[in-house]
């Protein structure tokens, strides 16, 4: 069982690098549009001008910036916070047959709080997150598993 967990929390490691990578340089994360009318015809003074005619000449820009470029380079610390999460949970699921309590509770540690993280920033950024916390709850399940059987399991006669 531990090594599945072990490959469950590899996995979730490898979800919270692809959702780091994904935020930092894509660029469709925010998207717009803005548009400019023309005044074509026009009567009155450039302060109050009475619109009379808005013709094809009105001007569409479509924006679109990833996380990086609307919020700076100090939002990726915020965005490694999972990755850094995962690899604490690998670390745990590692470190059960040496330490199991340790072991146990870092990984359930580190599972829950990626699940919040990704709760907390449903809106935005959290459902990026989604699947590795997902891989992490498989991973904690089966750790947890493993460890129940490995102290039930009884001695050969």
């Amino acid at each position: 069982m531990l090594k599945w967990a072990l490959k469950a929390a590899l996995v979730g490691h490898i979800f919270a690098w692809v959702s780091l990578l994904l935020l930092v340089f894509w660029t469709g994360f925010y998207s717009g549009q803005s548009s400019t009318a023309v005044v074509v015809n026009g009567t009155g003074s450039q302060g109050q001008t009475t619109l009379t005619l808005v013709g094809s000449e009105a001007t569409t820009e479509s924006l679109s910036a990833s996380v990086v470029e609307i919020n700076g380079f100090r939002i990726i610390p915020v965005l490694a916070i999972p990755v850094a999460l995962t690899a604490a949970a690998a670390m745990a699921v590692v470190l059960l047959p040496t330490r199991p309590l340790f072991g146990m509770s870092l990984a359930w540690t580190c599972t829950i709080s990626i699940v919040l993280f990704s709760l907390l920033g449903a809106f935005s950024i959290g459902l990026f997150y989604f699947p590795a916390a997902m891989a992490l709850i498989l991973a904690s399940l089966l750790a947890s598993i493993g460890e129940m059987n490995k102290g039930s399991a009884t001695p050969p006669a």
